[in-house]
């Protein structure tokens, strides 16, 4: 299962008030990935 039940986790916006991009948010964070294994023996 990779990023089945994820939502999206974004960067925090543009803080330079100087800037044309301000209050924008431009990225995001890598995606959260699990990996579960089981081993069953009778």
């Amino acid at each position: 299962m990779f990023n089945a039940l994820n939502h999206t986790n974004f960067t925090a916006a543009n803080g330079d008030r100087a800037s044309a991009s301000f209050g924008t948010i431009r990225g995001t964070y890598p995606a959260r990935q699990i990996q579960f294994s089981l081993k069953l023996t009778f």
